[in-house]
């Protein structure tokens, strides 16, 4: 069993699992790959949320998963696969998953285009867990894709909240990871204008996705409207969230065994 990890040093998900294989002894079974210093084999991967766990060459866990479920895989060397699948759990899964992921929520507050993340058929078959369903076919991934527009279309408003906190906090990790280890950081966005043009920037690739000078994007009112709440949340909460992300950073960065073993097993430093 060839199994392959994709992290990065400051995911809460990534930090647990590292910490728990080095206290199973399992770092030597897996290959660690730091998305943040290699994203080009992550992107060529088609990897959207960390950590990526492949097993053989296949996408089984990513983003939202059980670290106990993934170090006993590792440690066994044995994947249960199942004979009934939840779709309702699924579709669960997969909103949890798409909140988790920088790069689909930021994607979906811009464009509000519920149908892209199914694009990555081996995140959504991952984190949704269809990947152990024995009976899988193309009607399950479409039931599933089509259960969760229709659950999202009902939960619409909650949707909307999630998506605003999401949101705010990859911005807030951000800012602290460039300020560290300042605690006292002011809100840099009085300007309206600066944080549509940072989320803007933030989910383009070079041009691709760069929608910079373009008259019109697709659902520009709904976008707008997400920046003034997104803005509104920001200003009333940025002093809780600089507090709650600084103590998730300072356990990343203080934390020196997790910091000798996680760069000591990171591919291409």
């Amino acid at each position: 069993m060839k199994i392959k990890i994709y992290g990065h040093f400051t995911c809460a998900t990534t930090y647990r699992l590292i910490k728990r294989l080095y206290e199973k002894d399992l770092l030597k079974e897996i290959e660690l790959i730091d998305v943040g210093i290699d994203p080009f084999e992550a992107l060529y991967r088609n990897i959207v949320s960390v950590p990526a766990v492949f097993i053989d060459n296949r996408l089984f866990f990513s983003g939202v998963l059980s670290v106990r479920e993934v170090s006993e895989v590792i440690e066994r060397k044995v994947l249960s696969f199942t004979e009934e699948y939840d779709f309702e759990n699924g579709v669960e899964r997969i909103k949890l998953g798409i909140l988790d992921s920088a790069f689909l929520s930021l994607n979906i507050f811009v464009f509000n285009d519920l149908y892209k993340p199914f694009l990555f058929r081996d995140f959504i078959e991952a984190v949704s867990r269809l990947v152990f369903y024995k009976k899988r076919g193309e009607e399950d991934f479409v039931k599933l894709r089509n259960s969760f527009i229709t659950y999202i279309d009902r939960v619409k408003e909650d949707f909307e909240n999630d998506l605003i906190k999401a949101v705010a906090k990859i911005i807030t990790r951000d800012i602290i990871h460039e300020t560290w280890p300042e605690k006292n950081i002011d809100f840099i966005f009085s300007d309206k204008k600066m944080l549509r043009y940072y989320i803007l920037a933030k989910i383009s690739l070079g041009r691709i996705g760069s929608i910079n000078g373009y008259n019109k994007i697709h659902d520009q009112k709904i976008f707008r409207e997400r920046i003034d709440k997104l803005h509104n949340f920001l200003q009333e909460r940025w002093s809780v969230l600089i507090k709650d992300l600084y103590d998730e950073y300072t356990t990343f960065y203080e934390d020196e065994i997790y910091r000798k073993i996680y760069w000591s097993h990171a591919k291409n430093l």
